[in-house]
């Protein structure tokens, strides 16, 4: 088989190696080496060339050029480096590296704290790992934290318009009786709610009623 080229997504592993997947899907995945992987992010798109590797049913990429990227800003530790700089750790080892972040851009971060980055330079031979802090989110071992990783770390868009908040404070925080027309009454039945105590949304209850056929959950 020759080599051809293809577009997809690229996954960073651990261990400095990555795997493509194509947009053809019916191409299997690709194995990218260390040495192709440079500079690359997970989820970044990139156009590769494959080759079947030899004596077996896998194939073998190189990266030739960098599409898109898939992650622009990024969640970690801050931890001073030096007079100048510190820097974000790549605990997930999904960067490649650790993010640099001028201490004039650090927002006055902590030691060990927890920090939301934008991204300002991606590395490359001549490039290094370049951020800002954005936002200071705390400590890193509170639990209400864990939302803000998944947000930032999952590019979820998370600042509303005027337009939006304008809209949502016109609703008021109880409801009137013209709010339940066309909505099943359960307000005189004994639902419990499983959430827990923290839970924001009350969306898991049961009912539990007898009949004469016994209990009806």
């Amino acid at each position: 088989m020759k080599k051809r080229t293809l577009r997809g997504l690229v996954k960073r592993h651990p261990d400095g190696f990555g795997f493509f997947v194509p947009e053809d899907h019916e191409h299997p995945d690709v194995y990218i080496p260390r040495q192709s992987m440079n500079g690359l992010l997970t989820n970044d798109k990139v156009l590769i060339e494959v080759s079947p590797e030899k004596g077996g049913e896998r194939f073998r990429g190189e990266v030739l050029e960098v599409l898109s990227r898939g992650t622009k800003q990024v969640v970690g530790q801050f931890f001073p480096l030096n007079e100048k700089y510190g820097f974000i750790k790549d605990e997930s080892h999904a960067w490649g590296q650790d993010l640099k972040v001028l201490l004039e851009d650090s927002k006055n971060a902590e030691k060990g704290e927890l920090v939301a980055a934008e991204i300002l330079q991606f590395p490359s031979e001549d490039k290094a790992f370049l951020g800002r802090v954005i936002e200071v989110l705390g400590s890193a071992d509170a639990p209400m934290n864990d939302l803000s990783r998944v947000i930032y770390g999952n590019q979820i868009p998370n600042v509303f318009s005027a337009e939006v908040e304008k809209e949502a404070k016109s609703f008021k925080s109880v409801p009137e009786e013209k709010d339940f027309a066309h909505r099943v009454d359960l307000r005189k039945k004994s639902l419990i709610t499983i959430d827990g105590v923290t839970a924001k949304d009350f969306d898991d209850a049961v009912c539990v009623e007898t009949s004469p056929k016994g209990f009806r959950l």
